[in-house]
């Protein structure tokens, strides 16, 4: 019986020992890691994304004031801004706030005006009224509309009376006129021809169609006027402007 017993147990471990060492069987243990002192690089949940407002959103406009100007605040009280160049803010409603690099911000009382110019981006520029005290804080936006911001280089108001704002000529004058600066193109001599040439109307008679043909003054060889319409069929009345 003995001699039975071990030669089944030695049976059984050949088996085991067979079965452990097929390859591809056997016992799974996960291999350690080495330590290592270095940080594993950050993942895209990690890293940190700016919003997609901060990254789309253009640089605020700026304008120089060459003076020192009186504006009112918001709640009509009187605010000094200082000569200087500022960044000029319309987030809020009704107002513009300057910023100046390393100065508290200025929030100055606007007014809503309307313009044609075509533009892509917000323009600020200080613009000199016709009445040499006043001073425009004016930023310009896309929609067809600017904020305006009247200040006084004296300080002084008449009570009751608001200055005018300025018109859509004169906020296209002052576009036009920073072009160079903001990057902007001026109109062309096509442009300028076209919207203050004169247009000329002229009334023609059959009966006499040559009297209407548009000529050199001088088409007879002289320069005297009296003797054109004598001349009328001598000359030959080759078109001129």
């Amino acid at each position: 019986m003995k001699s039975l017993f071990y030669t089944m147990l030695s049976c059984s471990l050949a088996l085991v020992m067979t079965w452990l060492l097929m390859p591809g069987v056997g016992l799974a243990v996960e291999p350690v890691a080495p330590e290592t002192s270095e940080q594993a690089p950050p993942t895209h949940s990690d890293a940190k994304v700016a919003p997609e407002s901060a990254r789309d959103s253009p640089a605020m406009p700026s304008l120089t004031l060459e003076r020192r100007v009186h504006f009112l605040a918001p709640d009509g009280t009187d605010v000094v801004v200082e000569a200087g160049t500022y960044t000029a803010d319309t987030s809020q409603t009704s107002q513009i706030t300057l910023t100046a690099h390393g100065q508290a911000s200025i929030a100055l009382e606007a007014k809503t005006v309307k313009h044609d110019e075509r533009i892509d981006q917000p323009i600020a520029l200080a613009v000199p009224d016709e009445n040499i005290d006043l001073v425009h804080a004016v930023v310009v936006l896309p929609e067809g509309r600017a904020l305006d911001a009247v200040g006084s280089l004296s300080g002084t108001r008449a009570r009751g009376v608001n200055p005018a704002l300025l018109s859509a000529a004169q906020i296209q004058f002052a576009v036009q006129k920073q072009a160079p600066i903001v990057g902007i193109r001026g109109p062309s001599d096509f442009d300028l021809a076209y919207r203050y040439a004169p247009i000329h109307y002229q009334d023609t008679d059959s009966t006499n169609y040559r009297a209407d043909f548009i000529t050199r003054f001088d088409y007879d060889g002289n320069m005297i006027a009296t003797d054109n319409w004598v001349h009328l069929t001598n000359f030959p009345l080759a078109a001129h402007a």
